[in-house]
Parts: C-alpha cells; structure tokens; sequence
C-alpha cells in the first residue's frame, strides 16, 4: 500500500487493481500529517465484502477533484431488495469523544439508471444518482465510533446492478464536551538569520510555524536528548531565540512543543556554524545590473565576499590614488557615489 499523492490517500495495491480483503492503510490528513486513523477492506460472510476492483469509469475535467481522482472507480457489489449485499470500508483508531461526518462521491458516465447509498450502524444517507454527477455526495452527518471503530457500508440502491465509487472525505469534529485546544502540531522550522545554511553568529531564532496552542518547548542538539530537555514556558511569540555552542560546524537541533493536553511531534532543521572572522575574499563585483554601459551619472556598485568588512574604499584607480574630481558631462558620469552591499 502506497500513498500515491500529496493531497489524497490513495489506496492502490502495487498491481493497481484490488485492495484486498483485510488490507491495512493508514492515512494522512488535509495538513499532511500522518495520522493514527486506518482504513480497512472488510469481508464479513459472502455478502458484505470491498474486493475494490479498481477500473477507469468515472468521469473526468470536474473541479471537485483531480482527473485521476474522478476518472477511477472501485467496484461495490449489485443491490438487493433487503440490503444486504454491501462493499465495507473499516475506520479505526477513531476518537470516541469525536463526531465524525462521512461523505461519498461517485461519478460515471456509464448507465444512467445507478445510485449509490452508505450505511453507518442502521443509518443510510440519502441516494445518488451517479450519472455525470459534478458535486453531490451521499453524506451520513454525526457518525459515533464505538472502541475508536467506525463500519461505512456502500450499497448500490439500483436493484440487480453493481455501482462504483470514487472517493470519500471523513471530516472530524470536537464534541461539545471535549476541551479547545487540545491538538498541537510542528508544521515547519527555519531559523531566519540562516543564508543557503550558513550561520556566522551565535545567537539565532527558531520560528516555528504551528498548528494548535502551544505553552512549552524543548531543544535538544541530538533526537535521543529530546526526550531529557527541561520543557521551557513560552508565549504567544513563537520565534524563540537560542545560542549555538560548542563550536563551528554543522548543526542539528531538535525541537518539540506541548500544551496542556498533549505533545507534538518533533522537528529537526541543520544549518552550517561558521567562523564570522574567516579571511575576506572579494569573490564579485558588477556596477547596476552588470550592464555593459549606462547614460545615468549615478550607479550602483554591488560586490559578494566571503568574510565580514568593517570599511570599503572606491576608486576607478588602482592604486587607489583618490576619488574622480572635475566638472562637466563625462566627469559626472564616472562618478560613483551610490553603493549597495549585496552578501
């Protein structure tokens, strides 16, 4: 089983034609983070099974998702009269103090009589009408997990006929009981005084992007130290300053956060500590944009160096003998008064 796109849990076996009874896959959410939450082939007796037969009759050129999302199908077993016969897909790992919202799409343009309904417990959400469908989906709102397990049953409503489906969104919600807050996530790292990696101080910055409230955090220069940093108090300001130690070279920190109720994951960002004192080395120097000539008297002088400067000097001579001095149109044109340092 393989994740097969950024943006969606695709559930293909590498043969790309059935998912297979008992099959495990543990999916990621809208922020890309992996989440605890699997989905399951089921096959309970002869009737209620999700073989997944995955075949390209879907439609395609919708705006509701990517072609190769509307464009493939998996196989649901032919309807009966008593509903019966069902292709079932297992959630687990589900919060029981959690709602959740389950929603299915399907769309062909084969055989305008099919419809699809999905069942949660004894609950059956509204029919659909398959048939070149752009939007609409057969929703079942408020599903309960019981022990963190969730059965959604796919029937076909047509009598006699299989139907297929496309994809399916499960949307999560708080309960009005449970606490705000409660969910905190390192979603990115940079450390802003870096340049292509390379840091030439001691003291930097952390900023972190993150999902959730956060009150602490540890760093440790190792992923096993983690876990013995002291968690230190933070505020709403999440760009935290921090001193390198223990010499130049490459460097990997190791940050995670908390709140009251839970932990998040761990990030990791490298960077280069290098001496700020090394040797200066003019490595470039080019007037304006390196053009080739200019009719304004002012311009600019960039140069790129290694090393840090304390003071420049300019000059069209070099021995460095003095600045250009005179009057009229050419000596105003060598003049060069403006200077831009880009590092």
């Amino acid at each position: 089983m393989e994740i097969t796109d950024e943006l969606w849990n695709n559930i293909l076996n590498p043969n790309e034609k059935d998912v297979g009874y008992g099959t495990r896959f543990q999916l990621r959410d809208t922020y890309g983070r992996l989440s605890p939450v699997c989905i399951h082939s089921v096959k309970d007796g002869n009737n209620v099974k999700f073989d997944g037969a995955r075949k390209d009759f879907g439609w395609t050129g919708l705006e509701i998702a990517p072609d190769e999302v509307t464009g493939t199908t998996w196989d649901i077993p032919a309807g009966t009269a008593d509903n019966s016969h069902a292709g079932r897909l297992r959630l687990t790992n589900l919060n029981d103090e959690r709602r959740y919202t389950v929603s299915m799409f399907s769309t062909t343009t084969r055989n305008p009589d099919n419809t699809i309904r999905i069942r949660v417990g004894e609950i059956y959400s509204n029919a659909l009408n398959i048939f070149k469908n752009e939007s609409t989906f057969a929703v079942i709102e408020d599903c309960r997990p019981v022990n963190g397990m969730l059965d959604i049953d796919v029937l076909s409503a047509t009598l006699g006929k299989s139907s297929m489906i496309n994809f399916m969104l499960v949307e999560e919600y708080k309960s009005n009981e449970e606490p705000e807050g409660n969910d905190v996530y390192i979603r990115d790292l940079t450390i802003p005084e870096a340049e292509l990696g390379v840091v030439k101080r001691a003291d930097i910055h952390f900023n972190l992007n993150v999902i959730g409230k956060v009150t602490h955090v540890r760093i440790a220069d190792t992923e096993e130290g983690v876990a013995q940093a002291a968690w230190l108090p933070v505020g709403e300001d999440l760009s935290l300053p921090y001193a390198i130690t223990g010499g130049f070279g490459n460097k990997t920190y190791y940050i995670q956060v908390k709140n009251q109720y839970t932990e998040s994951n761990v990030k990791s960002i490298s960077l280069e500590y290098r001496d700020p004192y090394e040797p200066l080395e003019l490595t470039n120097i080019y007037v304006n944009n390196d053009d080739a000539e200019t009719t304004e008297p002012d311009v600019n002088v960039f140069f790129q160096l290694h090393g840090i400067p304390t003071h420049y000097r300019l000059s069209e001579d070099p021995a460095f003998a003095g600045c250009l001095t005179g009057s009229g149109e050419r000596a105003r044109r060598k003049r060069l008064p403006c200077l831009t340092v880009r590092p």
